[in-house]
């Protein structure tokens, strides 16, 4: 696997996961926890950490910064 991605099974999940919550937050309005809940993150805190890590920001200014572009 690592050979193939340069990284982690687990790693590489949560990136996808990271993926899917930037989508939601730029295409719906349901709350974090909802977000968190639909892509198996577990909780909110877990998204907002490996957001926050992987994007450089949080679940919400995300998506603030995402609509004011629209």
């Amino acid at each position: 696997f690592f050979d193939q991605l340069g990284t982690s099974p687990a790693r590489w999940l949560i990136g996808q996961r990271v993926i899917a919550a930037q989508r939601m937050l730029e295409t719906t309005g349901l709350e974090v926890e909802t977000i968190a809940d639909r892509i198996g993150m577990g909780s909110a805190t877990n998204l907002r950490h490996h957001f926050r890590a992987q994007v450089r920001t949080t679940p919400t200014r995300y998506r603030r910064m995402f609509s004011s572009v629209r």
